[in-house]
């Protein structure tokens, strides 16, 4: 199991879409940041309460982006021939699945964490401290976890079913929008 976990991060390491997700919620978290600073100066109102506001809404767009991630992590296991080669191996079917699933709710959990840092960073140089309490902010970061598993799961249940990469990606984008909506 160590092997497949070691390889799917070694592939996940080099994959170019990983990254640019990661700039992406980065970016966003940021866009967030200035146009609730923008709207606090503008109105007068509490620096610190905006902060907190903005400090994790970047997770609404990793639904999207995780499922695309997914869809194209373990689809290309299918379309390259992978899983057969994995199966030949001696490899299960189970230690397969977890090790995908693994590998993708830690990539998730990855770009969540590393773009909160950065924006929490940003938020500190430009509004100050957030008025968010340690309690609050651990149960979200909590919830971002559970969030990035959850996730990963669906999308990683949705791969291993469809064999088609552009399929799976379609599904999970709807899947995603459905849940986003919801």
């Amino acid at each position: 199991m160590h092997k497949l976990l070691r390889a799917e991060f070694s592939y996940l390491r080099l994959m170019k879409l990983f990254w640019a997700e990661l700039l992406a919620l980065i970016g966003y978290g940021l866009l967030i940041v200035i146009g609730g600073y923008d709207m606090a100066v503008k109105y007068g109102l509490s620096l610190e309460g905006f902060a907190a506001e903005s400090l994790f809404q970047h997770a609404s767009l990793f639904g999207i982006m995780g499922a695309v991630l997914d869809s194209l992590l373990v689809g290309t296991d299918y379309s390259d021939g992978i899983i057969r080669n994995k199966l030949v191996v001696g490899r299960s079917r189970t230690q397969i699945y977890l090790s995908n699933f693994i590998a993708c709710a830690a990539a998730g959990a990855v770009q969540l964490f590393f773009a909160s840092a950065v924006i929490w960073t940003f938020i500190m140089l430009l509004m100050g401290r957030p008025q968010i309490g340690a309690p609050a902010f651990l149960s979200t970061c909590i919830v971002m976890l559970f969030l990035c598993v959850s996730y990963a799961s669906i999308y990683n249940f949705v791969s291993m079913l469809v064999s088609g990469k552009a399929y799976a990606s379609i599904l999970n984008i709807l899947l995603a929008v459905a849940f986003l909506i919801t």
